[in-house]
């Protein structure tokens, strides 16, 4: 094959590139509407609090105060990861438990798989109410705005399967039950199968459960990338 006919190879990889990562960024879904009980009381926020915080809303990838920042990534993704004080302001509550615990966005499109739905569309509607209110009593940050523009990386890696998005992996969940607190190993579970996004409920042990003890000089403070994110984190934090 000569240059002209690897340069035409080129051209319509990259045409098939932009058209099936184009699709696949236009789709849309559905997710039925479910109505949340936002508390306003101050105990419920501060529990709300600790959740985003252990969670990433807050301190994560949207920054350190839930602003939103800025990324510039080569070859990858150059934009705003959005500001969470003004999405809380932006969105009715019907809309936020859409796109937080279904990953589907007003307008039906999917947010990418990043956004950690999986964790969120196993928390209470208690819990997940309390996160809705500490992030509606946080000042507005103000932060960036603009959404994010992907490059030739990601779009590539959209075209192959090898990045998806949040709706499909989530689709069907309905069930959010509330863990009785008073039992030790049913409240683990459910805080277990909430923050590690790859383990839903159903594929955690009912077998009693182990104290593991860490080793001496294991604690650490881990830093922050440029993406806001922990290193010893998982990368798709909302």
């Amino acid at each position: 094959m000569g240059i002209g006919g690897l340069l035409l190879v080129v051209a319509l990889f990259a045409v098939y590139v932009y058209a099936a990562s184009g699709r696949a960024l236009r789709r849309t879904y559905s997710a039925d509407a479910h109505a949340l009980v936002v508390p306003t009381h101050s105990s419920a926020i501060a529990h709300g609090g600790r959740i985003a915080r252990t969670l990433g809303c807050y301190g994560g990838c949207h920054g350190e105060t839930a602003g939103g920042q800025l990324i510039d990534e080569p070859y990858f993704a150059v934009g705003a990861i959005p500001d969470l004080t003004r999405r809380v302001r932006e969105y009715d509550d019907v809309q936020l438990e859409r796109v937080i615990r279904h990953g589907v966005k007003p307008n039906g499109r999917s947010v990418i798989e990043f956004m950690p739905s999986k964790m969120f569309t196993h928390l209470s509607d208690e819990d997940l109410g309390a996160v809705i209110a500490f992030l509606r009593s946080l000042p507005p940050a103000n932060g960036p705005s603009g959404g994010i523009r992907y490059r030739p990386l990601a779009r590539t890696m959209m075209a192959l399967g090898k990045i998806g998005f949040a709706a499909p992996t989530v689709a069907g969940v309905a069930s959010h039950p509330t863990p009785n607190r008073a039992d030790p190993i049913e409240l683990g579970r459910y805080l277990v199968s909430t923050a590690m996004r790859n383990s839903p409920p159903n594929d955690i042990s009912n077998s009693p459960p182990r104290v593991i003890t860490p080793p001496m000089g294991s604690s650490r403070r881990g830093g922050v990338s440029r993406r806001g994110v922990s290193p010893s984190a998982d990368t798709n934090r909302p």
